[in-house]
């Protein structure tokens, strides 16, 4: 596969106005409708075309050359075959957004920003090609050893298969193939853990082979480790597992959701810097770089599809956030450094949500696991977390912190529990007060 960027300068205006140069990728002030437009040519032939883009807040339709070619909900990855639409020359891409009145998306917990605030590629592949890849590691119980499944989904012939291959540096060290209905289980001894210490990383690649060809290639860092919990505590590798971490938002400034490949790099330096080996990357999915950062770091992370008190018995905002979970799943499920996926944040409950959502990460990672970030009551929080299988306790004791938490902790047993946010106002500026809440952590 080869990918051909349309980023650059496009056109933009605000509703029905003049149009203006812009530079795609952007992030601005919500104004409402706008559109984005820009024309291009096909740079050489293929069999297939797509197009892709990476990120948009917080709605959009896209059209090719008059064809609707679908709709986008916020942050995620969306893929449109063109193959049938597109022309060789003077193709014209209209992006237009909405980022006020969606009912899911703009959200009053942060500040929000419009734009196409991510990549746009043009994809050029083959009549074969691969279309998704799990990696899926299983560790033996003393650690040494690893059972390998790759899971795969291609556009393909029956005829075609896959080669697996794992390497560490430049050496491979385990190889194999599958075909298409198979997913092979390979052993591999003297493996290396990853660990927020120690974030050993190995390359896997992936090779679609048919009629004697290589057809399409995937290619990712992954790593080795095993996250679990004993009723009480979070283990790591086998070892107890305490998490110190921060919450950290996408935005930078007036660049909104567009910081650049320094800035996301030099705030998850300074992160692991201070003593941190966790950063809830709150409160919807953020550039895909900072999960590879994370996993060269060494940073677990927890990711959440962009809900704050929000009114999840909305249909559109239910059905919203279940999607763009399901797309960030299958976006950023082979990243070592993710330690589990988070339903929702500071919502009221809905028994329905709460299942659903969680059934969302069992069928397409039901490696990790699964909670949602919660400031409801401990006893509404015991009963629904248990009803709905969530695998831990979260809470967020701001009113009166330090009595809060403590009784949290009482109350919120049989599961680990997770202070996913603390201290606020309650502890500004207050130092005696902040001393006690950490001396009772």
């Amino acid at each position: 596969m080869n990918s051909v960027s349309l980023n650059g300068q496009w056109l933009y205006r605000i509703g029905h106005g003049p149009f203006s140069p812009v530079n795609v990728p952007f992030s601005r002030l919500p104004v409402g409708h706008s559109e984005c437009k820009r024309h291009f040519d096909l740079p050489n032939s293929s069999e297939r075309f797509f197009l892709k883009l990476d990120g948009i807040t917080y709605y959009a339709k896209v059209s090719l050359n008059g064809s609707v070619l679908g709709e986008m909900l916020p942050y995620c990855e969306y893929e449109f075959d063109i193959t049938d639409i597109v022309k060789a020359k003077d193709n014209e891409l209209l992006v237009e957004l909405e980022d006020i009145d969606r009912a899911f998306g703009p959200s009053e917990g942060w500040e929000n920003f419009g734009g196409i605030i991510r990549d746009v590629h043009l994809l050029l592949r083959e009549s074969a090609y691969i279309e998704n890849v799990f990696f899926l590691p299983t560790l033996s119980p003393d650690l040494h050893r690893a059972e390998i499944r790759v899971k795969t989904e291609a556009v393909c012939p029956a005829d075609a298969c896959f080669t697996i291959t794992l390497r560490d540096g430049a050496v491979p060290v385990l190889t194999y193939t599958q075909s298409p209905a198979e997913t092979v289980t390979a052993a591999m001894d003297s493996i290396r853990l990853w660990s927020p210490e120690d974030p050993q990383l190995y390359t896997l690649e992936v090779q679609l082979c048919s009629g004697g060809q290589v057809m399409d290639t995937y290619t990712c860092e992954v790593g080795l480790r095993s996250i679990t919990h004993d009723g009480r505590h979070f283990f790591l590798n086998g070892k107890e597992l305490f998490l110190k971490g921060v919450c950290k938002h996408e935005m930078v400034g007036d660049s909104g959701h567009c910081p650049t490949a320094a800035q996301m790099e030099n705030d998850m330096r300074m992160i692991k810097d201070m003593g941190c080996n966790f950063v809830r990357l709150v409160h919807y999915p953020h550039h895909k770089e900072m999960l590879r950062i994370a996993d060269r770091l060494g940073l677990m992370v927890s990711e959440e599809p962009g809900l704050w008190w929000s009114d999840v018995s909305r249909e559109e905002v239910a059905e919203g956030s279940k999607e763009v979970l399901r797309r960030t799943i299958l976006r950023d499920r082979n990243h070592p450094s993710v330690a589990f996926w988070l339903c929702f944040n500071e919502c009221k409950f809905t028994e329905q949500f709460l299942r659903e959502s969680a059934a969302v990460c069992r069928k397409y990672d039901p490696t990790r696991m699964v909670s949602g970030a919660n400031c409801m009551s401990d006893e509404d929080t015991l009963l629904y977390y248990g009803k709905c299988g969530f695998d831990f306790y979260t809470m967020h004791p701001y009113s009166d912190t330090f009595a809060r938490a403590k009784r949290s902790a009482e109350i919120l047993q049989g599961k680990p529990l997770l202070f996913t946010e603390w201290g606020g106002y309650h502890v500004y500026d207050n130092p005696h007060l902040l001393t006690d809440f950490m001396r009772e952590m």
